[in-house]
């Protein structure tokens, strides 16, 4: 590639944390706060502490072996084409959720101007048959803008990145500054009191692991960074650490400035609902034009994204229909059958939190080719140059492998069936279409599936009461230690390995 085509490490560095900002901040504070109270500050540090776990297994083999177009790419030169067609494709699917999540969300902040896209249930705020309607042509316009312009994603990113980070911070600040009590913030810590069960919880169930998803967006683009050696471990590290900064600021703003009495008010479109109570008109105006293009902005992103990495599943499985290019180089057939896949997710979730607790635990699914990749490569590939090194890798691995799997098992025992269910079908696929050409399924896929089976089984032990929610942590952490091991040890030999990558 061009010199001049190369993508600048401030450039990369947005890549993630403008992706990381899209409905996010709008809703996770809130539920986030509804839920633990003021205790949700400690719910804020527990997933960035995690997810700066992950953050540092994806640093060190990102640098070291840059991948090119997706980093899930690193199964299919570790493991076998099952495992690989099992977790690129949970990647792909992961990927595009976002398009029918950020629809849903800018939907529903439109709800605050017009009450029939929206309708109020006990559960909370969902969409109505007319918000569904508006959602789903959101979805076909980026579909459809997205299938017929390139465009340079990266220097349009900068600017909205910047927007999307400052106008939450100024908001936050102000409103702060101005409203804070420290009499309001007590009252919040006392009316949910301690509850460790409810703050672990409230990670992925309110949204607050979603918030952090997309710090590896900058991963994707690898190959096109000037100075991969730094822009790869900041672009990992900088989405996490701003991430927790901001949410935490935007909770505290619930904290310290929402009356109790008016703790129900404004769910539908949470800052709207706190500066509409506080007459901060001027910064509802802000506010608006950042819940609408921020969402917008970030589904454009993830919709052309996800038709990226469809289309490399499709090159390396021969699926011709979907790796054709259209007129304008763009995969518009990937593009098309995103935005039908899409639906299928936007119809059974219409409620925001729903919608965003899915998509959490298959994100964080995903997560586990980080810590993998971390000690195949440093087994298998002792001599490559490691620009970032990772010290004590083998603990680390470990426990960034238990972090992801921590972050899924948060999302409850409906989601982890949901995709044990996505897991077997994902392999009948494979089983009926692709098995004679690529391989019979082999045991690292067996393994993983066996591994959400363990978690499932976990998850329902605790939730029929046998074991306490610290007991089934255990047991996850002692199912973490004996699957990274097989997972890590089921890996090609050194020969294919460096072949492999080489390739990369």
């Amino acid at each position: 590639m061009e010199k001049s085509n190369k993508l600048s490490t401030l450039q990369i560095i947005l890549l993630s944390t403008g992706g990381m900002i899209g409905t996010g901040w709008l809703f996770s504070p809130y539920y986030g706060f509804q839920m633990a109270g003021g205790w949700v500050l400690i719910s804020w540090l527990i997933t960035a502490v995690l997810v700066f776990l992950v953050a540092l297994s994806f640093a060190e083999v990102a640098s070291s072996v840059p991948v090119n177009d997706n980093f899930v790419s690193y199964t299919s030169k570790t493991h076998s084409n099952s495992f690989s067609f099992l977790i690129m494709s949970i990647c792909w699917l992961s990927y595009v959720v976002y398009l029918p999540l950020e629809a849903q969300g800018v939907t529903q902040y439109l709800g605050f101007w017009f009450p029939a896209l929206v309708d109020q249930e006990l559960t909370g705020t969902v969409l109505s048959d007319m918000g569904l309607i508006v959602a789903l042509l959101i979805m076909f316009s980026i579909s459809a803008f997205n299938s017929l312009h390139i465009k340079k994603v990266a220097s349009t990113n900068m600017v909205l990145s910047l927007i999307k980070i400052s106008i939450p911070l100024i908001i936050a600040t102000i409103v702060i500054v101005v409203y804070g009590k420290s009499s309001t913030a007590v009252m919040h810590f006392e009316r949910t009191g301690f509850d460790l069960n409810i703050i672990l919880i409230t990670i992925t169930s309110t949204g607050l692991a979603f918030a952090f998803t997309g710090f590896q967006n900058g991963l994707i683009f690898a190959r096109q960074a000037k100075n991969p050696r730094l822009a790869l471990p900041l672009s990992v590290f900088f989405p996490v650490i701003v991430g927790f900064i901001m949410y935490a600021l935007l909770s505290l703003v619930f904290i310290l400035c929402l009356p109790e009495a008016s703790l129900k008010e404004g769910s539908m479109a949470p800052f709207l609902g706190i500066l509409s109570l506080l007459t901060l008109n001027i910064l509802v105006k802000l506010l608006f034009i950042d819940a609408v293009v921020a969402p917008f902005g970030t589904g454009n992103v993830y919709a052309a994204v996800s038709a990226r990495i469809l289309n490399i599943i499709a090159d390396k499985f021969s699926l011709r229909v979907l790796v054709r290019l259209n007129s304008h180089g763009t995969p518009a057939n990937c593009v098309w059958f995103n935005f039908v896949i899409g639906l299928i997710f936007l119809l059974p979730f219409p409620s925001w939190t729903e919608l965003v607790s899915f998509l959490s635990s298959l994100v964080m699914l995903v997560c586990i080719v980080g810590p993998i990749s971390l000690l195949v490569f440093r087994r298998r590939l002792p001599e490559i140059e490691r620009p970032f090194r990772v010290r004590s890798y083998r603990i680390v691995g470990h426990l960034s492998f238990y972090s992801c799997l921590l972050l899924v098992y948060f999302s409850g025992l409906k989601n982890t069936f949901y995709i044990v269910i996505l897991m077997l079908a994902l392999s009948l696929i494979y089983h009926v279409f692709l098995a004679k050409r690529y391989g019979k399924i082999k045991l690292d896929m067996i393994l993983l599936i066996g591994l959400l089976f363990c978690m499932l089984l976990d998850a329902w032990l605790q939730y029929m009461q046998v074991l306490s929610f610290i007991e089934s942590l255990l047991v996850l952490f002692i199912v973490s230690v004996v699957f990274m091991s097989l997972l890590t040890s089921k890996r090609q030999t050194k020969k294919e390995i460096q072949l492999e990558a080489v390739a990369l």
